[in-house]
């Protein structure tokens, strides 16, 4: 029930649908996966983000990237994100070239330096 999460498990699910947006189906997939194991009560919400994505591109990645807002002025929960969607996604070395582009644009947003993420 994605009502029923607070805003850090919502931008969580929102970037880590935008990751897996820009994966290829296997490793969408496998993402979607660990993130269920960890974050089972997201999951609906990750799904809903999903099919945003999936049914409308442009408007999936405005409302998920609105999704990262409350984050943004708290540089601790903003790094907290970044660093659980790195790792959610099998590291630096387990991201495509779309994916770390998406996690780049996800840092600029949250007011983060993708360097600091070895982006």
């Amino acid at each position: 029930m994605a009502q029923d999460l607070d805003a850090r498990d919502k931008a969580l699910a929102a970037a880590v649908a935008l990751l897996a947006a820009e994966a290829g189906e296997g490793d969408a997939s496998a993402l979607r996966g660990r993130f269920a194991d960890g974050e089972a009560a997201g999951v609906g919400c990750l799904d809903d983000h999903l099919s945003h994505l999936s049914g409308d591109r442009d408007r999936g990645r405005t409302a998920a990237f609105q999704m990262l807002g409350p984050v943004k002025g708290d540089a601790v929960a903003a790094a907290g994100l970044v660093e659980r969607t790195l790792a959610l996604s099998g590291g630096l070395d387990g991201l495509s070239p779309g994916a770390a582009a998406t996690l780049r644009e996800i840092c600029e947003a949250l007011n983060l330096s993708p360097t600091r993420f070895g982006l």
